[in-house]
């Protein structure tokens, strides 16, 4: 048996055992780079599928924990137009440039007159001389239809204009919740994204160019690939490291 020389046992055990913590460590982190990658394809199947399905007639009666996120559903009723929030500081893609301006939040009631849901119409942008003003745009009337996705939140952004606050027609940011608070409405813990319905045009002067969220595949699969390439790094150098000890200690 090979021996240091001091007699005492094999001095390459810590090393190995070192070696061998490193090699499960690595894989253990490109195996969890793996499933965050096949989470985030599940979420993209989920998405796609829900887009591609057809229009729920949502009534307002739908469990909350249910599995809506991203589906599309078709509201009957009308805008509560003068509960109309401006959520400020959205920026647009517009002709490669990004603009600031707002997203618009209209209450829609449903033809049951007793539930409402938040809808984000869309996107107007800002006028730069005019900070605190809201752009004109057309308020649809009467009972209609309106198709869109659901989503459980609109996501904050940092306060850039004193304008904004947390109350009144523009505000920095929104919660469902706040907003049933402040108004006593009875409302849906849903906020609908309109979409343009195919046989309509964009009159009222929205933009409603949602973007489907960046989850990153790829990114965990790259990682999840160097991972697995240092595992084997370790892997090799300790075969080649112990090959190189052995032939040493028979030459002795």
């Amino acid at each position: 048996m090979y021996r240091n020389k001091s007699g005492n046992k094999p001095a390459f055990w810590p090393w190995l055992a070192l070696a061998l913590a490193g090699v499960a460590l690595t894989v253990s982190l490109g195996n969890w780079q793996t499933r965050r990658a096949a989470a985030k394809e599940q979420l993209q199947r989920h998405i796609a599928q829900a887009m591609q399905a057809q229009p729920l007639a949502f009534d307002g009666h739908v469990d909350p924990g249910a599995t809506l996120e991203w589906r599309r559903v078709s509201l009957r009723g009308q805008y509560l137009r003068e509960r109309t929030v401006y959520l400020d500081n959205r920026i647009q893609n517009v002709s490669g440039q990004g603009v600031v301006g707002f997203y618009v939040l209209t209450p829609f009631q449903l033809e049951d007159g007793v539930t409402q849901i938040i809808v984000n119409r869309g996107w107007i942008a800002r006028d730069a001389h005019r900070i605190g003003a809201v752009p004109p745009h057309d308020n649809p009337t009467g009972v209609l239809t309106v198709e869109g996705v659901l989503h459980k939140e609109i996501g904050q952004t940092l306060q850039l204009a004193a304008a904004s606050s947390a109350s009144g027609p523009i505000r920095a940011s929104f919660s469902v919740d706040a907003y049933q608070r402040e108004t006593g409405m009875t409302l849906s813990p849903w906020i609908v994204y309109q979409l343009d319905r195919a046989q309509e045009a964009r009159s009222d002067g929205l933009v409603r160019d949602w973007q489907l969220p960046a989850l990153g595949v790829e990114k965990h699969r790259a990682y999840a690939l160097q991972w697995y390439a240092m595992a084997c790094a370790i892997a090799l150098g300790t075969v080649v490291w112990l090959w190189k000890r052995f032939n040493r200690g028979n030459e002795a």
